[in-house]
């Protein structure tokens, strides 16, 4: 498919702050009716936009809209600080990371909520990396606004809860989309922050993921760590969270 390229559109709107949050929004194209939900905006906002403005210009999709919801701070220690804080749903022990403050995730997800109580035309998607990937996936869980979620190297280890919620959502609702990306360079961040989850032949996550779930594990290439997962799998999310192509092919 091809469109003409005058229509498409190239550059996001401005953030706007609504309190602890901001959002910013790029449709890439007029007759938008998807909708991507990208948290984490502040860190891979920007790649999003990219992949998915390439590939509406290639013709590989029809045009889409990203909400990106972040927090629009000046400096890294106070975006990490931000995310420890709004991307967890309870208390948890960060301080090895240097995260302090955990828990207020509900006021996150209710903010969220307000941006999405009206989808009636819309198939909505939610996509998250590392931290606010674990978040992501909880929100794919609980709410009614997603059919699909694009998880981009997400810490389910954790919140095993998650991880495990997860799978059995894939199996009793095999047509609720999920993709979920890890590098071959994972296993040392695992194995330092728990004992839950072991990789095995180099493919993180696989022993804690049995069955369904684990036929969605995508490996990046050879040396690809927690941080390169960022623009490595970008694009192959961004297709699956819009396209009608089954995920369960290599």
């Amino acid at each position: 498919m091809y469109f003409d390229t005058s229509v498409i559109n190239l550059k996001a709107t401005n953030r706007v702050r609504h309190g602890s949050f901001s959002v910013r929004r790029y449709a890439s194209g007029k007759k938008v009716d998807r909708r991507i939900l990208v948290l984490d905006d502040d860190l891979i906002g920007d790649a999003a936009i990219c992949a998915l403005r390439a590939r509406t210009i290639d013709g590989t999709i029809n045009p889409v809209e990203l909400i990106l919801l972040g927090f629009d701070v000046e400096d890294y220690e106070k975006l990490h600080a931000c995310r420890g804080e709004f991307y967890t749903n309870r208390e948890f022990d960060l301080s090895f990371s240097g995260i302090v403050k955990t828990g207020r995730g509900k006021e996150l997800k209710e903010f969220i909520g307000n941006i999405f109580k009206s989808s009636e035309g819309y198939d909505n998607s939610v996509l998250g990396y590392s931290l606010s990937g674990l978040f992501a996936a909880s929100l794919f869980l609980e709410s009614d606004y997603f059919d699909r979620v694009g998880l981009i190297s997400p810490v389910l280890w954790v919140d095993p809860d998650v991880g495990r919620s997860l799978q059995e959502a894939v199996f009793i609702q095999p047509e609720r989309t999920v993709f979920l990306a890890a590098g071959e360079m994972e296993e040392e961040l695992i194995r330092k922050n728990t004992e839950t989850i072991k990789p095995e032949n180099g493919r993180p996550f696989n022993s804690s993921f049995s069955g369904n779930l684990q036929s969605l594990v995508h490996q990046v290439g050879i040396g690809c760590d927690h941080t390169a997962t960022i623009t490595a799998m970008m694009d192959r999310a961004i297709l699956a969270l819009v396209s009608d192509r089954s995920l369960q092919e290599k």
